[in-house]
C-alpha cells in the first residue's frame, strides 16, 4: 500500500491485469476440458480414434508386414483384446478362421508370375 501511495497511484492497472489472467486461465482451462470430454465421450470414442490416426506417427500402429504373423504374436494380440474392458465393462470378441487357399497352378501362371518380378 505504501507503494501506491508514494506513487500516486490507485493500483487500477493491477486490478485489471489480474482480471485479465484470470479470465485467460479459465477460457484456456474451460477448452482443455470441454476437448477432453469431447474427444472422450461424443460418438463412442470415434472421434478420439479418428484424432489418434490422424496425429499418431508410424511406428504407433501395428500393420505386420505382407499381414504375416506368428502364431506366438497371433497368441498375445488375442489375449491382450480378451482382457480389454471399456469403461463400462465392455469386451471385446475374437475369432480366428484358419483360410487354406488351394489353387491350381498352370504354366501360364507360372510364366506371368515369372515375367512379373
Amino acid at each position: 500500500m505504501r507503494f501506491l501511495i508514494e506513487r500516486k497511484t490507485n493500483g487500477l492497472v493491477g486490478a485489471f491485469l489480474t482480471i485479465f489472467i484470470y479470465f485467460f486461465l479459465f477460457v484456456f482451462e474451460w477448452s482443455c476440458v470441454s476437448i477432453c470430454i469431447y474427444l472422450r465421450i461424443h460418438l463412442n470414442g470415434r472421434l478420439l480414434d479418428i484424432y489418434v490416426r490422424l496425429t499418431g506417427k508410424n511406428e504407433d500402429f501395428f500393420v505386420p508386414h505382407d499381414l504375416e504373423i506368428s502364431h506366438a504374436e497371433l497368441d498375445f494380440i488375442i489375449t491382450k483384446a480378451e482382457q480389454w474392458r471399456g469403461e463400462e465393462g465392455e469386451r471385446r470378441k475374437t475369432a480366428v478362421y484358419d483360410y487354406i487357399w488351394e489353387e491350381e497352378v498352370t504354366e501360364e501362371w507360372e510364366d506371368t508370375a515369372s515375367r512379373d518380378v
